[in-house]
């Protein structure tokens, strides 16, 4: 278990860590929001084998097709909070912006879906 500092700790492998937050921030995910994103994470890993060298490359390659969308990206108002399930990461359906009024500025609804479940998930960022 890495410890980064006092308030954070994670399974995932240290020579993995830095590779994952670039690519995190570049297809709008967190390696380490939820239990279920850093036990995904540990996971593939677990399924390199090539040299230390190579694994940013072979991340992006995988992460690529894992991280699904209907339609655009999620446009992240705050911190990306991709949804994961048991099977990984769910598909993105799509992303309601909503003008202050409802709530005090302007607001996201973020919906995703895990089809092998059923599961929908809607979470909300205010910015």
């Amino acid at each position: 278990m890495i410890h980064m500092d006092d308030n954070f700790e994670t399974n995932i492998p240290q020579k993995a860590l830095r590779p994952l937050l670039q690519l995190g921030s570049e297809l709008g995910f967190d390696p380490s929001s939820s239990e279920e994103a850093e036990a995904f994470f540990v996971s593939l890993i677990a399924q390199f084998s090539g040299p230390d060298d190579e694994l940013e490359d072979w991340l992006r390659e995988r992460l690529a097709s894992c991280f699904r969308c209907l339609g655009q990206m999620p446009r992240w108002i705050q911190n990306p909070n991709w949804q994961f399930t048991e099977f990984g990461p769910m598909l993105f359906i799509g992303q309601v912006d909503v003008s202050p009024g409802l709530f005090h500025d302007d607001a996201s609804f973020f919906t995703f879906f895990e089809p092998k479940m059923g599961l929908v998930r809607s979470i909300v960022q205010v910015a």
